[in-house]
């Protein structure tokens, strides 16, 4: 039912979506750790939080969620219109197999009689020839029994 490139293209890209997602995982989300997680142990721990560095991770956090927000956007953007192409794509071989379909059923309508006439006629040709040989063959064995009869009976007498 499926054709198996067809398949093999479908399971391709779902891999190839996968792998770029992981990689953007990998190499843009890891690297910007969000602010909650930013702050040290250590300043923490001895009560020295500098607010001067709080307010510049928390302004570099921002950026970096509206850096992946826009990403995120464009990656959605990207993914709709990859949708989008491959429906078509899958709307135009499931139109060019129904007119094939259509094509090759309305060839056997139209040609049908002429294919059976024809089929026939090396039938009766067949038969023909096969009556033929039969005949030929009877008259062969009789001819050879007639033959093998005269030899006998002239080694007999």
């Amino acid at each position: 039912m499926f054709n198996r490139k067809l398949l093999g293209g479908f399971v391709l890209g779902i891999c190839a979506t996968l792998m770029v997602m992981w990689i953007y995982r990998m190499f843009l989300l890891e690297k910007h750790v969000p602010y909650a997680i930013s702050i040290n142990v250590t300043d923490s721990m001895l009560g020295k939080v500098k607010i001067k560095e709080i307010v510049k991770d928390l302004e570099q956090t921002e950026s970096t969620i509206e850096k992946i927000n826009s990403v995120s956007k464009r990656i959605d953007d990207i993914l709709i219109f990859g949708g989008v192409i491959v429906t078509l794509l899958i709307a135009i071989n499931v139109g060019v197999y129904i007119k094939a379909e259509s094509e090759v059923e309305k060839h056997f309508k139209d040609n049908f009689e002429k294919v059976k006439e024809k089929v026939e006629k090396r039938v009766n040709e067949i038969e023909q020839i096969a009556t033929k040989a039969q005949i030929e063959f009877a008259a062969i064995s009789a001819l050879k029994e007639k033959v093998t009869m005269s030899n006998s009976q002239s080694t007999n007498q």
